[in-house]
């Protein structure tokens, strides 16, 4: 009983480090899309 539970809080563990390194991955990502927007919005501008 014991094992499975040291199982079962270390895979939640995983996954929730995984969950924030999607989210950190979405944010750097929007990021540089709105980052790409904007310097191209401001080349069509010239």
């Amino acid at each position: 009983g014991k094992v499975a539970l040291y199982q079962l809080s270390y895979c939640r563990v995983k996954q929730s480090a995984h969950y924030r390194l999607f989210k950190e991955l979405v944010n750097i990502l929007s990021y540089f899309s709105a980052l790409r927007l904007a310097i191209s919005g401001q080349a069509m501008r010239k």
